[in-house]
C-alpha cells in the first residue's frame, strides 16, 4: 500500500511516482486529505487495522514541496476469516493528529496474482474542530499542544477557552463535544484519575453510536512520564500505544513495552 503526498496540481506526477516505485501498482480506490503543510515540516503516517500485521506501521517524511510516496507492507493475521478489513491511515503534522483516511480491503479467498483484493476508498476527514479532554493538572503541557493544533488550522475547544465564569460546566462541555469532529484525549496518570475526563470521553463514545460517520473520533495522545497507565476496559479499542510518545522520550517503543504495563495497540 502506498500513501502519496503531493500538491493538488501535481496529481499526475504523483500517479507516475506510484508506478515508478512499484511497476505493478494499480489504483484501486482513492480518497484525499486536503491539508496545508509548510516546507520543512514533518509528516508522520500511521496505519491501523484489526487483523493486519504491518511490517512498519508508522513512517515519517519531511515535506519539501515535491510528490512523495510512502510504502507500507503487511500480511493478514493467521486465522482471519474472509470478508472486509477496514484500514485507517492517520496523518500527523509535526506530531499533531490532523486527519484520517479510511479504506476497506475485501478478502474473498480466491485472490491471487491475477485477482488482487478489491480496495475501495471510503472516507477522508481532515480534523477541523477538536475538543480537548485532559486533567487540569496537565494544563500547561496540553495548552502547548493546543497552540500547535491552532497553527495547523484546527479549531480547538478547550475549557479555559470556551467556558465563561458562571456557565453550567457539564452541559456546556457536552455541547462543545457535540460540535466537534475529534476528541483528543490527553492521557496521563492525572487523566486516568480524573472523573471529568471519563465523563467527557464516555459521552463522546456514546455520540459515535448515533453518528453516520462515527463522529467524534476519539484519539488518545499520551503525555507525562512512563509507564503509561492502563485505560478503562471500555476504552481498550482505542489506540493508546503511541510511537510518537516514545520517540519524543528517546525510548525504544518495543523495549518500553516490555518493561511497562502492556497497552492495547
Amino acid at each position: 500500500m502506498q500513501v502519496l503526498f503531493h500538491r493538488i496540481e501535481d496529481a499526475t506526477v504523483a500517479a507516475g511516482l506510484a508506478t515508478e516505485v512499484d511497476p505493478d501498482a494499480e489504483r484501486q480506490g482513492v480518497q484525499t486529505l486536503d491539508i496545508r503543510v509548510p516546507r520543512g515540516d514533518r509528516l508522520d503516517v500511521r496505519l491501523e487495522a484489526d487483523d493486519v500485521i504491518f511490517d512498519e506501521p508508522m513512517q515519517s517524511l519531511v515535506w519539501q514541496g515535491r510528490p512523495h510516496s510512502i510504502q507500507f507492507s503487511g500480511r493478514i493475521a493467521p486465522g482471519r476469516a474472509f470478508g472486509g478489513i477496514q484500514i485507517k491511515v492517520r496523518v500527523f503534522h509535526n506530531g499533531v493528529s490532523i486527519g484520517v483516511v479510511i479504506f476497506k480491503i475485501t478478502i474473498d479467498g480466491q485472490s491471487g496474482m491475477n485477482h488482487p483484493p478489491a480496495i475501495r476508498g471510503d472516507f477522508a476527514r481532515r480534523a477541523q474542530r477538536a475538543f480537548i479532554s485532559y486533567s487540569s493538572e496537565d494544563r500547561s503541557a496540553v495548552t502547548r499542544c493546543a497552540q500547535a493544533l491552532e497553527a495547523a488550522g484546527i479549531s480547538v475547544r478547550q475549557d479555559i477557552l470556551v467556558l465563561d465564569p458562571g456557565k453550567r460546566w457539564a452541559q456546556r462541555l457536552f455541547e462543545e463535544i457535540d460540535r466537534c469532529d475529534t476528541v483528543l484525549l490527553f492521557w496521563s496518570k492525572n487523566a486516568a484519575a480524573s472523573e471529568w475526563v471519563k465523563k467527557e470521553v464516555n459521552y463522546a463514545l456514546d455520540r459515535q453510536k448515533t453518528s453516520a460517520v462515527h463522529e467524534p473520533e476519539v484519539k488518545p495522545v499520551v503525555i507525562g512520564d512512563p509507564p503509561v497507565p492502563l485505560p478503562p476496559d471500555e476504552w481498550k479499542h482505542l489506540h493508546f500505544n503511541d510511537k510518537l510518545y516514545y520517540m519524543a522520550l528517546g525510548v525504544d517503543q518495543d523495549q518500553a513495552a516490555r518493561s511497562a504495563t502492556r497497552l492495547p495497540v
